[in-house]
């Protein structure tokens, strides 16, 4: 059998050829191939998270529900929080002064998050952090319109 190469760029475009079911279906098979659809500018209505909808306003609003699920479930275990670092700041931290001025704690710790990101690295972010506690993320999308 023959390679065919043909670039990301091109297979995204295909995909919003598509409309409704396949569409769904094209973007799920190419985010596990690791070429994630750019959600750059899109509204939230929501996500999904091991069978379940979960509301949402927003990407960081994500990311902080995201957070407090692990909070309820792995209360004893935030310190794994800290393994996860940007390229230049912490993401998570106990100090306001080592994370940007725009951080928030996580509901119901000391803990401060990073929010300061665009969507796709505040996506990318929910994804590593239910890695981290051993989540199967193909059950984790985000709902957007």
């Amino acid at each position: 059998m023959e390679e065919i190469y043909i670039p990301k760029s091109k297979l995204k475009k295909l995909v919003t050829t598509l409309s409704g079911k396949d569409r769904e279906e094209a973007e799920d098979f190419l985010e596990r191939l690791g070429i994630a659809k750019d959600i750059t500018g899109t509204g939230v209505l929501g996500f999904m998270f091991e069978g379940k909808f979960y509301e949402a306003e927003s990407h960081i609003d994500v990311l902080r529900k995201i957070l407090e699920m692990i909070v309820q479930r792995f209360p004893f275990e935030l310190e794994k929080l800290f393994l996860l670092r940007g390229r230049k700041r912490r993401l998570f931290s106990r100090d306001l002064n080592d994370v940007s001025p725009q951080s928030e704690k996580i509901k119901g710790t000391n803990i401060y998050f990073e929010k300061c990101d665009n969507s796709n690295t505040l996506k990318s972010r929910c994804k590593k952090v239910l890695e981290l506690y051993g989540f199967d993320t193909s059950t984790f999308k985000i709902i957007t319109n």
